[in-house]
């Protein structure tokens, strides 16, 4: 006869006090080197954890009670959830991104020793840097449009190039010896 163990998202609350939360889901992930516990019911769990949103040096601590193991399988689940934002424009069902990264800095920094020394844990680093580089990139082509569209929004003239004109500025070339 099978015993089936009950997930902890149920009992997740915005007020349930974070040390709480994060014991009973060291207890499920630890468990789960027996085979007994459900790979998916682990993801949803640690999802709703990444929904509820934390403090940094909450998030430092409760990432420090973590085995190395345990660290492992959150990294991996919270890198799926950076994925998913970048590859999904359906992401209401998703923790916030924020929420998202504020846990994987947590683990990351809480684990790095034991991170760099395991090849699973560097290929799910590896898959986070390319995601954080994209979104990274994608930002910063967003950002040029930020002094034009406040202009715009602004009601205001438009500076020339680079707010200059050949007529306000001198150039002078020094030789530094």
């Amino acid at each position: 006869k099978e015993k089936k163990k009950k997930g902890v998202s149920q009992k997740l609350s915005k007020d349930m006090a974070p040390e709480k939360l994060c014991e009973s889901i060291v207890r499920l992930l630890d468990s789960t080197g027996d085979g007994s516990t459900d790979q998916a019911m682990i993801a949803a769990d640690v999802t709703a954890l990444i929904q509820l949103s934390h403090d940094a040096r909450v998030l430092e601590q409760m990432a420090r009670t973590l085995t190395a193991s345990s660290a492992e399988l959150i990294l991996g689940i919270v890198v799926d959830v950076v994925e998913r934002h970048a590859n999904d424009d359906k992401t209401a069902n998703l923790p916030p991104l924020a929420n998202a990264l504020g846990w994987m800095s947590a683990v990351l920094n809480a684990h790095f020793v034991s991170f760099s020394l395991s090849p699973a844990a560097l290929e799910m680093a590896q898959r986070a840097s390319t995601k954080v580089s994209h979104e990274i990139a994608k930002a910063n082509s967003l950002a040029s449009l930020d002094g034009l569209l406040s202009h715009v929004l602004g009601g205001q003239a438009l500076p020339p190039p680079f707010g200059t004109t050949d007529e306000t500025y001198t150039v002078e070339l020094f030789e530094l010896v």
